[in-house]
């Protein structure tokens, strides 16, 4: 979800009285994802590290995971906070966070582990694969490639952007969406630009990567995902939502202040809305997430020409630049920070924020999620990155 969605949810949140009260929900448990093993010692800068997450949690966060790899190749993974607000359960490095639009590396990698079988082409149109009702009434999908739709080139309309989208969400509170209902709100919408003449971020695009995966595996989204990109890389905590079930228990409890307060209230009935199909909907930990980003960027998971593909750099236009991050390729984001390129991606949902960064030069990995959105916890956040990005990679 954008920026732009989360300000609206906030500024909905006037619509929070018509929702369950905390003392009606059913209490909830968090079982660990697996076991977490770390090779770095309890030396000064593991010190270091624990109090920048206690610092984050001082500011208002609720709750924060961390997965650091240093240059010299020692792991460390740590947590802070609460997973659970109502229930003081500790967050825990061994839970499943939401990773909201990190999911979409995911849906890139299967989508070039598709091309690799000869399934597909980058610069094949979809419409060459794609047919129903969807493709009909969303204006240039038939035409737009393949590539376009993983380097967001395409220019097709992103579903979340309507005020509809977030009033639907929290209208019908729990509800999960099924691709369909996401894909009519893109129909017969003005395309941002022609395919493939500038940059304009769509989350239109992944839903329809997700079902072009469905089409060319024969298998539902989150059994192809599981089968041939979780499994292989011994992603045990890794989980694809799905309408049936979005989100895996034992995950952390998602917050959002309402009514323009720093009072965090849980926010879950607004995001089932916003997982299960491509764009969004993988929960893992974020030492898996880390291990994930080292073996499609570095390792051999992919092949030479998959990396090469994946790695390819273009510049942001202006208006989409942000902080280090201004260029982008294909399914990967690329942030120029002070210490060196870093390739991954950033996510947010109405409830979790997550950043996580790869340099290959280096070795170093910062994967950080956080669960819980408002404008002092996104401030606090820029700042723990930055002091995080000093500890782990800087001199």
């Amino acid at each position: 979800m954008s920026t732009k969605g989360i300000l609206t949810a906030i500024a909905l949140g006037f619509l929070w009285a018509c929702q369950p009260t905390v003392e009606e929900w059913e209490p909830l448990l968090y079982p660990c994802a697996g076991v977490v093993q770390d090779s770095l010692n309890w030396d000064g800068r593991v010190v270091e590290f624990q109090s920048a997450l206690d610092w984050a949690t001082s500011q208002g966060m609720p709750g924060v995971v961390a997965y650091l790899r240093t240059p010299d190749g020692v792991a460390w993974s740590g947590a802070s906070g609460y997973a659970s607000l109502e229930e003081s359960i500790p967050m825990r490095t061994c839970y499943r966070m939401l990773i909201a639009s990190v999911s979409k590396v995911f849906v890139a990698s299967a989508v070039f582990q598709l091309v690799e079988a000869g399934a597909v082409s980058l610069d094949d149109p979809l419409g060459d694969y794609l047919q129903g009702q969807y493709m009909d009434r969303i204006r240039n999908a038939k035409v737009v490639t393949i590539r376009q739709l993983l380097n967001h080139t395409s220019g097709l309309y992103d579903y979340l952007w309507p005020t509809k989208f977030e009033l639907w969400s929290i209208q019908e509170p729990f509800h999960s969406a099924e691709v369909e209902e996401k894909l009519k709100l893109a129909y017969g919408k003005r395309p941002t630009h022609e395919p493939g003449t500038t940059y304009s971020y769509s989350n239109t695009n992944y839903v329809l990567l997700g079902l072009l995966i469905e089409e060319l595996s024969g298998q539902p989204l989150d059994v192809y995902l599981q089968q041939a990109v979780f499994n292989p890389l011994g992603l045990t905590s890794a989980y694809m939502g799905t309408v049936a079930q979005p989100i895996p228990p034992g995950t952390p409890e998602g917050y959002l202040a309402l009514q323009g307060s720093e009072n965090l209230q849980p926010s879950a009935f607004y995001y089932h809305n916003d997982l299960a199909t491509g764009d969004g909907g993988v929960a893992i930990r974020m030492d898996e997430l880390g291990h994930f980003l080292e073996e499609i960027i570095s390792g051999d998971f992919l092949s030479e020409s998959s990396r090469a593909a994946m790695q390819e750099a273009f510049e942001l236009p202006e208006d989409w630049q942000g902080k280090y991050h201004m260029r982008n390729s294909q399914g990967l984001e690329i942030f120029d920070t002070p210490y060196g390129t870093a390739y991954g991606h950033t996510g947010a949902i109405v409830g979790f924020l997550t950043t996580a960064w790869y340099f290959p030069e280096s070795g170093a990995c910062l994967v950080v999620s956080l669960n819980g959105v408002s404008p002092r916890i996104e401030e606090a956040r820029e700042e723990l990155i930055d002091t995080l990005l000093d500890l782990v990679v800087g001199p």
